[in-house]
């Protein structure tokens, strides 16, 4: 265990100057492949196992991380969530209270 950690050490002392003999080219293939794969599976994966409405939500964050950047986009998809939740069960939940006061039904 002690020697893998001391190995592990070595490496990622001396891993930056290891990466000057990788080209360019294939740090950033690599990079696009992941971003890619990445894409893929959040966005393409997600039409099948999200509904509709939560899949626009994830569509809105991404655009707004693209354009905008990560905190707007955070603070978007939070008060889009929390509004989707809201609409979700104000339906079910609050509407199946009866209204205070004294009920019309004849009894």
């Amino acid at each position: 265990m002690i020697i893998a950690a001391l190995l592990a050490l070595t490496v990622f002392q001396n891993a930056a100057s290891l990466l000057t003999y990788i080209p360019k080219l294939i740090l950033g293939a690599l990079l696009v492949f992941v971003g890619l794969s990445m894409l893929f599976d959040w966005v393409y994966q997600a039409w099948f196992r999200f509904p509709k409405s939560e899949f626009l939500i994830i569509m809105v964050i991404l655009l707004v991380v693209a354009v905008q950047g990560f905190l707007e986009a955070i603070a978007l998809g939070l008060v889009l969530a929390v509004v989707l939740l809201w609409s979700t069960t104000a339906g079910s939940a609050w509407s199946s209270k009866s209204s205070v006061g004294p009920s019309t039904a004849a009894g």
